[in-house]
């Protein structure tokens, strides 16, 4: 083997381990680039963009909200026969986790007329009142058409303590206080206005309630019933005005 020969195959020998040298650690470096890598460390880009939510968050969305609302109560079933409907009201306090979720706690107060067609005919009226824990989502405009979004439509699920104190011309134990809870399902809108320092609103409530006395027959002689019972959930119609903080 001639000088010339053996120059060309160590030069060919050697441009074979350059070339695997220089490929192999690209391919190493590829695999183990945690940039794709899920259980990766807390990357400067992920940090970016929780900043950009918060500065969104406090720019466009609220922390609290207080308000006032009135409306009409009435009943289901057998309650809608023996109560009438009745002017509500009360108040209410949202907090903002982020600008989809709010918790809210409320206050309302309703009275209504009460008329029982029993052996001793019973009428008067009973005041009614509930505390509510409720978490509300509010629904994506992007979710929904361009007009709807404008209202800020929400849901809400919660608890309601019901309280009733009746006030009639039963001498009875029975018309006294009770209390129960139960399970709210809600749902309304919300319009801005001053520039997102306020809002008006209209929401639809239902209340799912099993009060002590329900199951509880009365005696009704002038019909052909020969009782009546007070099986009925309450559902609220609110008109709102609220104040952004």
């Amino acid at each position: 083997m001639t000088i010339s020969k053996i120059h060309k195959f160590f030069a060919c020998l050697f441009v074979v381990l350059f070339s695997f040298g220089i490929s192999s650690p690209a391919l190493a470096q590829w695999e183990n680039d945690d940039t794709y890598d899920p259980f990766a460390d807390y990357s400067d880009y992920e940090s970016s963009a929780e900043e950009e939510a918060d500065i969104n968050f406090f720019k466009t969305g609220r922390l609290f909200t207080m308000g006032f609302h009135a409306g009409y109560r009435n009943f289901t079933q057998d309650l809608k026969d023996h109560f009438g409907g009745g002017t509500s009201f009360g108040l209410f306090l949202s907090y903002f986790f982020d600008l989809r979720f709010a918790l809210q706690v409320g206050f309302s107060l309703s009275d209504h007329t009460i008329a029982l067609p029993t052996s001793t005919p019973v009428s008067g009226n009973v005041e009614v009142n509930d505390v509510s824990v409720a978490l509300k989502y509010y629904i994506n405009p992007q979710a929904v058409t361009k007009g709807l979004g404008k209202l800020n439509p929400y849901v809400s699920i919660g608890m309601s303590q019901i309280n009733r104190t009746f006030t009639t011309t039963a001498s009875s134990s029975r018309y006294g206080k009770d209390t129960s809870n139960g399970f709210t399902i809600a749902g309304g809108i919300e319009i801005p206005a001053m520039r997102n320092k306020m809002y008006y609103g209209a929401q639809a409530s239902y209340t799912m309630i099993s009060m002590p006395d329900e199951s509880v027959p009365f005696s009704n002689p002038a019909s052909t019933n020969p009782s009546i019972t007070l099986n009925g959930d309450p559902y609220q119609l609110l008109f709102i005005l609220g104040v952004n903080f």
